[in-house]
């Protein structure tokens, strides 16, 4: 029989282990998934953080979608992020602090990687990249379920937890899946976006 962690030491664990990373000062961490991908998941980070931004908080997104970044895209951003005492800064646009590995490499790059070399790279990136103090941090996760879902979930241990879906009942069917994944993790599920409403014939 497997042994599991109590719920309530899991948690203070993680919240230890952040302490020592680049997101100890940031109050909340937001994740933004879809259990399929063409939602408009990355359209309504960008979006959630803005309207923060406006609120009056202080907010950083960070494009985990390693395989397919392109919130630069959505934001219209074209700047790079640089090293400073050893350290990563995310692009400043719009009050808005931004990272994306689309802002590191070439356009034209091809970007391919096994599950474990992107599990690596977001350890690393949790550890060099310097946000400093933020209100939130906005988590564009990758669709789906897989390695980085996973490991976001224990590096980063988000307050909770926005998932985007459409009304066409695959998504609606992996949406249910993530979710169950979310409560297994003890990750609080904050809302439910439905996207693109009207778009389908079988709604």
């Amino acid at each position: 029989m497997e042994e599991k962690i109590c719920p309530s030491a899991e948690d203070f664990l993680k919240k230890e282990l952040k302490k020592h990373t680049g997101i100890k000062d940031i109050r909340f961490i937001l994740a933004i998934g879809s259990g399929k991908g063409g939602v408009g998941k990355t359209t309504v980070s960008a979006i959630l953080a803005l309207a923060l931004k406006k609120s009056g908080y202080s907010v950083g997104i960070f494009d985990l979608d390693f395989y397919g970044p392109n919130l630069n895209l959505v934001l219209g951003i074209n700047k790079h992020p640089f090293i400073e005492f050893g350290k990563i800064k995310p692009v400043s646009f719009n009050n808005l602090k931004i990272l994306s590995l689309a802002l590191m490499i070439s356009e034209k790059e091809p970007i391919f990687m096994r599950g474990l070399m992107a599990t690596k790279l977001l350890q690393e990136l949790l550890q060099s990249v310097d946000w400093g103090p933020l209100d939130f941090l906005i988590l564009d996760l990758p669709p789906g379920t897989g390695d980085i879902f996973l490991s976001t979930l224990d590096f980063f241990n988000p307050e909770g937890f926005i998932l985007v879906t459409t009304s066409h009942k695959l998504a609606l069917s992996d949406a249910k899946r993530t979710i169950s994944i979310l409560k297994e993790n003890y990750i609080p599920v904050l809302g439910v976006v439905k996207n693109m409403a009207g778009f389908f014939e079988d709604e």
